[in-house]
């Protein structure tokens, strides 16, 4: 948010002091879950850029922090329109061959990847990857990212020899780059749910308290991802035999993410309510079983009307692949 405020003075978009605190605001905001409220101010500058300077810059990335906010309080679909709106103003300030272009096709993919549309996803992330190993070299750690990403999209198509070795490729370049970017959790918790799928039950819990562990010094960590990690390490733990440490990372993780994000409806939150449900159900508690998927249904359908879902992820089938 430094870079939006340096270019709206230039611009002379308010005063040093208003962006300044607009900035820290939204900041401030994302940190403490209150994402309407950012959203809102991100929204007004977004409104002031569109009006005063279309052709600026600044406007394409502020449309992309927009989606991610919007993405991360479900809203898939207004978060696509602006990814696309973003695309399509790169393009037009013919930057389609730039770094930002291809981050820009990562997140959108991401967005693809998360509601479903694995086949899209991957062609933009074949896409950007092929950019970034041109703009950035082998050993950048955008190309290491963009690996990862690409490794967790394949997975989830049952792609899982590539998929291993794109999260080897991730691992070797992170093994040499600073702690604060590091994102060896992305390789690690995508290699855990690869061994949980093969029966390497002792692998994937490794794998899976190694992403926990490395999301953990993420300074940007959200809630929603680390509820993700969370519960893959109890579904380790369960395929290892321990019920019981399962049960406990399964309620925590669910009580983290409901006060982090203020009980949004989330996928992940659906996918740790169902997986609890299981484990619970495995211990003879049906009663809260039972409660748990009502509530992980109720979750999905109010996403589902709020999104229309065309083109995306089947809620209901989501639910019965979870169940099985």
């Amino acid at each position: 948010m430094s870079v939006i405020v340096g270019v709206l003075l230039i611009c002379g978009f308010g005063t040093a002091d208003d962006l300044a605190y607009q900035a820290s605001t939204i900041r401030a905001l994302e940190k403490e879950g209150q994402l309407p409220q950012a959203l809102a101010v991100l929204s007004h500058l977004v409104a002031d850029l569109q009006q005063r300077d279309p052709a600026n810059e600044l406007l394409p990335e502020a449309f992309d922090r927009k989606g991610s906010i919007e993405a991360d309080m479900g809203r898939y679909r207004e978060a696509e329109q602006d990814y696309v709106k973003a695309i399509g103003l790169w393009k037009n300030l013919h930057k389609s061959a730039s770094a930002a272009f291809a981050t820009e096709l990562n997140n959108l993919s991401s967005l693809y990847s998360v509601t479903g549309r694995l086949r899209q996803a991957e062609t933009l992330r074949r896409e950007s990857l092929a950019l970034r190993l041109e703009l950035l070299g082998p050993d950048s750690l955008e190309v290491a990212l963009s690996y990862s990403n690409l490794a967790v999209d394949l997975f989830r198509q049952g792609q899982y020899r590539e998929s291993v070795e794109l999260c080897h490729k991730a691992l070797a370049i992170w093994s040499t780059s600073d702690s604060e970017r590091n994102r060896s959790d992305l390789a690690y918790h995508t290699l855990a749910s690869i061994e949980l799928k093969s029966g390497d039950f002792p692998s994937a819990l490794a794998h899976a308290l190694a992403a926990v562990a490395q999301y953990r010094t993420n300074q940007n960590s959200t809630a929603s991802t680390m509820a993700t990690y969370q519960d893959t390490v109890a579904l380790a733990r369960e395929a290892n035999g321990d019920l019981t440490g399962s049960a406990q990372d399964f309620a925590s993780a669910i009580a983290h993410l409901e006060i982090s994000e203020h009980k949004q409806p989330s996928l992940s939150h659906i996918g740790l309510l169902i997986d609890y449900a299981k484990l619970l159900t495995r211990q003879k508690h049906a009663r809260e079983a039972k409660r748990l998927l009502r509530e992980a249904q109720s979750e999905a359908t109010a996403i589902a009307q709020a999104n229309q879902w065309q083109h995306a992820v089947d809620v209901t089938a989501l639910l019965a692949r979870k169940q099985r």
